[in-house]
């Protein structure tokens, strides 16, 4: 097992450890609460999730990766954090960039197995290093998304976005080391502006 395996498997253990994948504006984070209890709990595969959302990290990945660590300080101490990036090579990092709406089918590497039969869908955000999807098995969430296929989300016409912000589908934000999937609401109308914890 190398140090970075090692380290990774430790911190997927540990609830003070944070994670995200995406980009500024479209990011997936995996938290757990002191006590909050794993429904998988695979260190062997590195695999965790809960009641709120999974990480899976991919070992076989780790070789290539660069770990960096840095520090953000803030005057509030509640703000200031430790943190550790793990970059790819530009050429190992891209992904598909889709730029419309994509049905990608059922999510056969969803972390837990209930989630499986789940159809998946690039948003089509055209991001270089992530595919952020979106999970359902909502027959009227289907519908739309179906109905707004091949177009972007942010076309004035395009009835996906707002049926996606009604019914809170699963976030999955897919890297070439890993996935987040995200079970909570998205932050907006329904949660009064904020995003749940």
């Amino acid at each position: 097992m190398s140090d970075l395996e090692d380290l990774v498997r430790r911190h997927l253990a540990d609830w003070r450890t944070g994670w995200s994948m995406g980009i500024f504006g479209a990011i997936a984070e995996f938290h757990q609460d002191q006590g909050e209890v794993a429904v998988v709990d695979e260190p062997h595969v590195l695999m965790r999730a809960t009641r709120r959302g999974a990480i899976h990290i991919d070992w076989r990945k780790l070789g290539d990766v660069h770990a960096v660590a840095y520090e953000t300080p803030s005057p509030r101490r509640h703000r200031w954090s430790q943190a550790l990036s793990f970059c790819l090579p530009d050429d190992l990092a891209r992904r598909t960039a889709r730029p419309v709406l994509t049905e990608l089918g059922p999510d056969d590497d969803a972390v837990r197995g209930i989630d499986r039969t789940g159809i998946l869908f690039d948003m089509g955000l055209s991001l270089p290093q992530c595919d952020f999807c979106i999970r359902t098995s909502d027959p009227k969430l289907l519908a739309a998304l179906r109905a707004g296929l091949g177009r972007s989300l942010f076309e004035h016409d395009n009835p996906a976005l707002t049926a996606i912000l009604s019914a809170h589908p699963h976030r999955v934000a897919l890297t070439n080391i890993g996935r987040v999937e995200v079970y909570q609401k998205i932050g907006g109308p329904d949660t009064g502006g904020v995003s749940p914890p």
